[in-house]
């Protein structure tokens, strides 16, 4: 055996039993390292699979997704119309493939079947993605789709193990989804991969399209999301400019619809992950602080050590040993607790990474794709190879290797330093911790202009067969039997209907204008939320009515005027938001004024009521514009809500609700959505979620930062014996002993503070757009961070503090 193994050999087994001699010391730097290590793992998996690792496409680089915007009315990215995605893709030179995706929808396979996520998208959207079905030919081209009926469907490997358990014959099988009318069959011409996943992994995908004619009347009905893959050679800035020469042509030749509009293009990867890459980022720096500080206790607790064997550092060096052979020995030890460390923080990452995918809220981007895998092992490598450096300066530094070093007084600057840092790194944590919290706080406390308490959504859709000549009138008919059904029933107390969820799917929208015609382009278009109702809801909803009335029984339309198009009425009547009522009529009273919409059986409406404004889409939102029209006038809408208040708990009162609905009317396609309150726990889950890792992470730091004081006072105390003893004896009081430790303790914790509280400035600052209502200098969360760490330092130094006191002077001087 070579003599330089023989050494290693040696070292290895020395240093194992002196780990093993002293298992307080070995414990404490084992498991500090495992929670840090592990901390630090687990949470580079999350940002790993959500904000780093590529999207699993060929070129993920190349794929971008294509926004409209209007910055005039604060649009910066909004979903595509047809007409301007079918622009795109005619006159767009730096693409080589362009789809549209629809939004997220559900159907249930007819005679009992389960209920299925489906989703429409171009026939080419697998061509641009580059992933083919793993089974079958896949969607035929959009001419020839337009020359047949497109009923064909794609299904996902989970959709054919469920439907068809995995038969190899599935091509050209039929699917029958049962429908609002009739059953719907559809041919199976494909299967995709096990492992493919498209925005929340539907498990049907059909073919959508329209023809370039009908497609220009659809431009002002911005509901598709596009994406394209740029053509080789191609970048963002040229495709953005040719977009907008794109849409510059199409104001000039349909300024009514597309005047305003331009193109905003993201890489695809971004547009997925969105406003949670910086979450993830911010829990990375939440973690690095986490694991330096865990680094820096057992580095201190290495120094302590390093302290404690000078005596034996010295006797070793006078016997023959060169300063060489005792460094390679501390260089032993440090990989052996990092290895330790190391391989039970791995453990504990592959637990806490389980805990946090079943913990995350709905919402986090790529939940699928955070595992611990090789880039996350290299990681927690390397995280152990940095601890192992660190390790082993800090016995260098802290103890001189000479022997005259025998009965020395120990130095204390290093662990000074030390603890001042894992002060620092736990202020940090919590002044963060604070912010967010109040942050999270105050967007809870939000009025969102509607309440949410025991109202539990339920989406419905009538049965209307293909053959009904009065489908309007028929769904007012369906909506009058549940409705009173529903509040004929114990436990409700009331019920009504409307085609808007809050916080729910991207909201339908329409262009309106003012006045009664619609042959004018220069009194300006408006794009708004429109809300079919009925009566009630704004009671139902708490939404305060400011001025006018609210919709009644007498606004109804008679059959003949929804059936007869020679009878409908010229004029209906609608119900406005305060911002809509600004914003089309600044300084003019809203009551009487008259507005038409792109889409409506009237030709125009008149409002009638003003209510509040209301948060829709998302929680500390700039309200959106909103118009009201009543459902009895308006009846045409392929989504449809119940809403019904209960008397008790809305999730005991949901299954009841859906019952009822069948019950009174056979065949309806129903959805159990959530109670409202659900939907608001979902909207602010991302600020809750981070908020709570965050405020964990600066727990884990004052916990360290407290072991570290306490083992820097212990030690002081336990080293200085001999000079509190003869304080003590020439009359120092108990009193004063006291207070000399605790002075000791709050020197690092008040300078580690100021480190922190600088720190946790700039992080704040970075991580500005995760903060509502809190500014990064917050007074409040600055003295909060303060107080904690201090009051956390004190109760450190309480105990060794007392032991300090309590020394008797003769005992000391014996020791000696």
């Amino acid at each position: 055996m070579p003599a330089w193994l023989d050494d290693a050999a040696r070292d290895v087994r020395y240093a194992v039993r002196g780990l093993i001699r002293r298992p307080g010391f070995s414990i404490a730097a084992i498991a500090t390292l495992a929670l840090g290590i592990g901390a630090a793992t687990a949470i580079f998996s999350v940002a790993y699979g959500v904000s780093l690792r590529p999207l699993p496409y060929p070129q993920p680089d190349r794929l971008v997704r294509i926004y409209e915007a209007n910055l005039s009315k604060g649009l910066p990215a909004h979903d595509v119309s047809f007409g301007a995605f079918q622009v795109w893709r005619a006159g767009v030179r730096s693409i080589v493939g362009i789809a549209a995706v629809s939004k997220p929808g559900a159907r249930t396979v007819a005679h009992g079947g389960p209920r299925l996520a489906t989703i429409r998208v171009s026939p080419s959207f697998f061509d641009v993605i580059g992933v083919r079905p793993m089974i079958g030919p896949g969607f035929k081209t959009e001419e020839q789709y337009l020359q047949s009926r497109a009923d064909e469907v794609i299904l996902s490997y989970r959709t054919w193990q469920l439907l068809f358990g995995g038969r190899s014959d599935v091509i050209g099988q039929i699917v029958t989804l049962a429908g609002a009318g009739d059953d719907d069959p559809y041919r199976v011409v494909g299967v995709m991969p096990r492992d493919f996943s498209f925005d929340e992994s539907p498990d049907i995908w059909m073919p959508e399209y329209l023809p370039s004619a009908t497609a220009a009347r659809w431009r002002s009905e911005r509901t598709e999301r596009v994406i394209a893959r740029l053509a080789p050679g191609a970048a963002i800035p040229r495709l953005q400019s040719e977009l907008d020469a794109a849409c510059a042509q199409m104001s000039r030749e349909t300024p009514a619809v597309s005047a305003g509009w331009t193109a905003a293009v993201r890489p695809l990867h971004a547009s997925i992950v969105g406003d949670f890459a910086r979450a993830t980022w911010l829990l990375l720096a939440a973690v690095a602080v986490v694991l330096v500080t865990a680094c820096l206790n057992v580095g201190g607790l290495l120094a302590a050590r390093a302290i404690a064997r000078e005596r034996e550092t010295a006797v070793r060096m006078s016997l023959g040993a060169g300063a060489w052979a005792l460094i390679r020995l501390w260089i032993v030890e440090a990989l052996l607790l990092c290895s330790a460390g190391a391989s039970l923080g791995v453990l504990l990452a592959w637990t806490g990474v389980a805990a946090l995918k079943s913990a995350a809220p709905p919402g986090i981007p790529r939940l699928d794709a955070i595992a611990i895998d090789r880039p996350t092992l290299v990681v927690a490598l390397a995280s152990m190879l940095v601890a192992a450096v660190l390790f082993t300066l800090a016995p260098l530094r802290e103890a001189r290797i000479s022997t005259s070093t025998i009965g020395a007084q120990p130095r204390r600057p290093m662990r000074m330093a030390l603890t001042a840092a894992q002060c620092a790194g736990a202020a940090t944590l919590v002044i963060l911790a604070a912010m967010l919290s109040r942050s999270f706080l105050k967007l809870l406390a939000i009025d969102l202009g509607w309440q949410p308490r025991r109202v539990v959504a339920v989406q419905a859709e009538p049965r209307t067969p293909r053959e009904n000549r009065r489908p309007w009138f028929a769904r007012v008919e369906w909506s009058d039997r549940v409705l009173a059904a529903l509040e004929s029933s114990p436990g409700v107390d009331r019920a009504v209907l409307t085609t808007q969820l809050p916080l729910g799917p991207s909201p339908y929208q329409v262009l309106v204008g003012r006045g009664q015609g619609k042959t004018s382009t220069d009194e300006g278009r408006w794009s708004v939320i429109e809300h079919k109702i009925t009566d009630r809801y704004f009671d139902l909803m708490r939404i305060r009515l400011v001025e006018g009335r609210a919709f009644a029984r007498d606004d109804r339309f008679s059959e003949p005027a929804m059936t007869d198009q020679a009878r409908r009425p010229d004029e209906g009547v609608a119900i406005v938001s305060v911002k809509t009522a600004r914003t089309l009529w600044p300084g003019e009273p809203a009551l009487g004024k008259t507005i038409w919409s792109q889409i409506c059986n009237t030709k125009w409406r008149r409002v009638v009521g003003v209510v509040n404004d209301v948060q829709f889409n998302a929680v500390g939102e700039e309200p959106a514009l909103h118009v009201f029209i009543p459902w009895t006038q308006d009846s045409a809408s392929a989504r449809v809500y119940v809403f019904v208040k209960a008397t008790g708990s809305a999730t005991t009162a949901a299954a009841a609700v859906r019952d009822t609905i069948r019950g009174v009317a056979p065949g309806a396609e129903v959805d159990l959505v959530a109670p409202l309150e659900s939907l608001v726990e979902r909207a602010t889950a991302q600020p809750r979620f981070t908020s709570r890792l965050v405020a964990a992470f600066g727990l884990l730091a004052l916990a360290l930062a407290a072991v570290g004081i306490y083992g820097t006072l212990t030690f002081f105390v336990s080293t200085h014996v001999r000079e509190i003893g003869i304080k003590i004896a020439i009359g120092a009081s108990s009193r004063r002993v006291l207070g000399d430790i605790l002075r000791h303790a709050l020197v690092p914790a008040g300078v580690g503070g100021a480190m922190g509280i600088g720190l946790a400035l700039a992080i704040a600052r970075a991580f500005r757009a995760l903060l509502f209502g809190v500014e990064p200098i917050d007074a409040v969360s600055l003295a909060g961070g303060g107080i904690v760490l201090i009051a956390v330092a004190l109760a450190a130094a309480a105990g060794p503090a007392r032991r300090a006191s309590a020394i008797e002077p003769a005992v000391a001087l014996r020791a000696e």
